[in-house]
């Protein structure tokens, strides 16, 4: 069988994924790498200046989470967390992140909240993790509810910038705790320091106390009451403890803890002057009683560490009917806490000290050995494959292809996803087919439909090239996104051959030598149309060198007909301004010589057709 509370069937699947180290694996933990990136990103407002960072913090933070029972994607969403409630682009490191989330899993509440509150207080995420941990060992080794007294120092934090408590989040530990054994609200001891911090009213209340008979610890003096607002409202409310614990009694008959008939007067009235409620005065008072009656019962023979330990054993003792309060020794035996010797105290006190340390061991405390066990297993498998797949190779490589893929998209979409490119053209398109439509519909139209659809056939294959000029002429403005990226992020292979090939693109495109020749001439020349272009070279250059007759030709061929019986020689010199063409390209082109034949062939025939020659 599996562990206690799994069948074997689920445990040994668990289990397996735990132990699966395939390569299905590998390319699911990469996709959960980049996802990582992504998500981060865009917690970070959309920089992937770090995205390299961000890879590698949470795959280092996965193992650690997975010890805990998370999943990457909980993984994610508490480092995502951190960094709203911060508010920078902080990457919290896998240490503070499992720290954190460990520490909901033993107060409760969520990593956004916890993270939040104590940073708007000071204390950085980075600290807090530890300082909860201290806190929460230090309530325990008393014996006390750590999710119940950490709730109520996670609720109190803001109070931290409005007190001085010894020891910041420790010293306000220590009041939560006092007030869980004292069952009081804290929030009326807050209200009542709060009122007490104004020297007119701490005068007027400690004469009130001293009206009413009060004299413990520092109400009835106005000075005391002051500094104990502001420096130790711990001590304010336990001297109000002890103020209210003056009017209770011990019923022997029935076991408990009553209010005297003059206690619930004066009470009554003290809640009313310090705007505390009667309830709440009331429960600590009977709830000092209890804790003193508890602690008067312990061996005075007993040797404490300090006061936690004693705090701690008495806390464990429960009253039984006779009024004695009883300790549990062991699973078989029980003893009066008045009767508990030094050796069985100390295996108890040892017990404790020997309880886990650390927030995530004390997390992992509660989890069933099944858990634990496929956990562990777990985090080695995260380790090894997240460790494999977030290294600087592959994930500047991944970023190097992501990149690849984006630039020329986003380019592309810079360039030719614009409306006003092709609104005209589609309007062309439409009246096109509306005039052809009602063309139809005219009974005294006298062209046929063949005719009718013949001119729209003109139409559009005219509006086609157009369309083909307006793509021809951005694609230089596209080449020129493409190219002024760098692909390469970090030492990535794939990056490099990327950027090699768009430089080599670049100049077989225009740039490199060509783009120098041509931008020298530029000053010189007017820009030309796809067709003017189209016509200069192939009919000669009469309108070219109107507005170029500052150039130099950039080439001469001599043409020679292929016709032994007609050969023809002279010097055909062409001159271009075409922005992004391989000048030394076309040189080649123009120098075969079929072309040459052609280019020749052509002229000839026109000069034929003019009366030129015979």
């Amino acid at each position: 069988m599996g562990p206690e509370d799994e069948t074997s069937e689920q445990y040994n699947k668990t289990l397996k994924d735990a132990l699966d180290f395939s390569l299905d694996k590998f390319v699911q933990y990469t996709d959960e790498m980049i996802k990582g990136g992504n998500a981060m990103t865009q917690a970070f407002g959309g920089s992937r200046a770090r995205v390299s960072e961000m890879m590698s913090a949470v795959s280092e933070a996965a193992p650690k989470m997975r010890r805990l029972g998370a999943d990457f994607n909980q993984t994610l969403t508490s480092m995502q967390d951190i960094a709203k409630a911060t508010g920078k682009n902080t990457l919290a490191s896998a240490d503070s992140v499992s720290k954190l989330y460990a520490t909901t899993k033993v107060i409760g509440g969520t990593v956004e909240n916890i993270a939040k509150t104590f940073t708007e207080v000071g204390i950085q995420f980075g600290i807090v993790g530890n300082e909860l941990e201290k806190s929460v060992v230090s309530v325990r080794d008393m014996g006390l509810n750590a999710e119940t007294v950490m709730k109520s120092v996670v609720e109190n934090a803001s109070k931290l910038n409005k007190y001085n408590f010894e020891g910041g989040v420790q010293g306000l530990t220590k009041m939560a705790a006092r007030a869980a054994m004292l069952r009081s609200d804290m929030y009326e001891t807050f209200n009542f320091a709060e009122q007490v911090m104004d020297p007119e009213n701490a005068v007027a209340m400690a004469s009130t106390f001293q009206r009413l008979g009060v004299s413990v610890g520092n109400l009835a003096d106005p000075f005391a009451l002051m500094n104990a607002s502001i420096n130790d409202p711990g001590a304010l409310q336990e001297s109000i403890a002890k103020a209210a614990q003056a009017y209770t009694t011990f019923d022997e008959k029935t076991k408990t803890f009553k209010m005297n008939p003059q206690g619930m007067l004066t009470l009554r009235q003290m809640a009313k002057e310090t705007g505390m409620s009667y309830e709440n005065l009331s429960k600590m008072g009977l709830a000092a009683a209890d804790l003193d009656k508890r602690l008067s019962q312990i061996s005075p023979t007993l040797n404490f560490k300090d006061e936690s330990d004693k705090q701690f054993l008495s806390n464990l003792g429960e009253m039984d009917a006779s009024g004695n309060y009883v300790v549990k020794i062991n699973d078989s035996q029980s003893k009066n806490l008045a009767d508990v010797t030094q050796e069985e105290f100390d295996k108890l006190i040892e017990e404790q000290k020997n309880a886990p340390k650390t927030m995530e061991d004390i997390a992992k405390a509660s989890m069933k050995s099944g858990e634990i066990l496929v956990n562990e297993v777990g985090a080695i498998k995260e380790a090894v494959v997240r460790g494999a797949v977030s290294t600087s190779f592959v994930k500047d490589n991944l970023e190097s292809f992501r990149r690849i893929i984006t630039v020329p998209a986003t380019a592309g979409a810079n360039t030719f996803a614009k409306t006003e490119l092709f609104n005209t053209q589609f309007e062309k398109a439409s009246n096109s087919l509306r005039d052809a439509a009602a063309q139809m519909a005219d009974k005294n139209n006298k062209k046929s439909m063949g005719e009718i659809i013949n001119d729209l056939g003109s139409k559009f294959k005219d509006q086609g090239g157009e369309i083909s000029a307006i793509m021809t002429n951005l694609l230089p403005q596209f080449t020129k996104q493409i190219s002024d990226q760098n692909y390469k992020k970090g030492s990535s292979e794939i990056g490099e051959m990327a950027n090699q090939f768009i430089a080599v693109a670049k100049e077989k495109l225009g740039g490199g030598k060509a783009e120098t020749t041509l931008s020298q001439n530029k000053t010189n020349t007017k820009k030309l149309t796809q067709a003017q272009m189209v016509a200069n070279t192939l009919y000669g250059t009469e309108s070219l060198n109107k507005t170029t007759n500052q150039n130099q030709p950039l080439t001469s061929v001599v043409a020679q007909s292929a016709n032994n019986t007609n050969t023809h020689t002279g010097t055909i010199t062409i001159k271009i301004d075409a922005p992004n063409l391989d000048t030394q390209q076309l040189i080649q082109i123009f120098n075969k010589k079929e072309v040459q034949e052609a280019i020749w062939n052509a002229n000839y025939k026109q000069d034929k057709e003019m009366g030129k020659v015979k």
